[in-house]
C-alpha cells in the first residue's frame, strides 16, 4: 500500500476506517522512528505495553514483506534506507506489542 492523499482534499478528515488505519500506521511508523533513535544512542526501549501496535505493525510488516526495498518509508530514507534495519525494528516493535 502506497500512501497518498485522496481527492478531494476535504476527504482527509473523513471518519472512515481507512483514515483510522492510515493514522494508526502513521503512529506505528513514528514509534519505529523513535525506537530507532533511542537504540542508536545505546538506550533501552521501554514501553507501557501499548496495545494498538499489534494490528498496525502487522499491516506494516505485510507492506514491507510485499514491497521490500520499494516500501515507502525506505524510499523516504527512514531507517537509514536499510531493509535489514527496518526488519529489525519491525521485529522489535512486534515484540513490544506483545508485552
Amino acid at each position: 500500500m502506497k500512501y497518498r492523499l485522496r481527492e478531494p482534499a476535504m476527504d482527509f478528515h473523513s471518519p472512515s476506517r481507512e483514515y483510522e488505519e492510515s493514522f494508526e500506521d502513521f503512529e506505528a511508523i513514528a514509534d519505529l522512528a523513535l525506537i530507532e533513535r533511542v537504540e542508536s544512542r545505546d538506550g533501552d526501549v521501554r514501553t507501557l505495553g501499548t496495545s494498538y501496535w499489534e494490528e498496525p505493525v502487522s499491516r506494516l510488516r505485510e507492506q514491507f514483506d510485499e514491497q521490500g526495498e520499494e516500501w515507502p518509508p525506505l524510499q523516504a530514507e527512514m531507517f537509514d534506507a536499510s531493509a535489514e534495519r527496518a526488519r529489525d525494528l519491525l521485529d522489535t516493535s512486534e515484540n513490544l506489542s506483545t508485552v
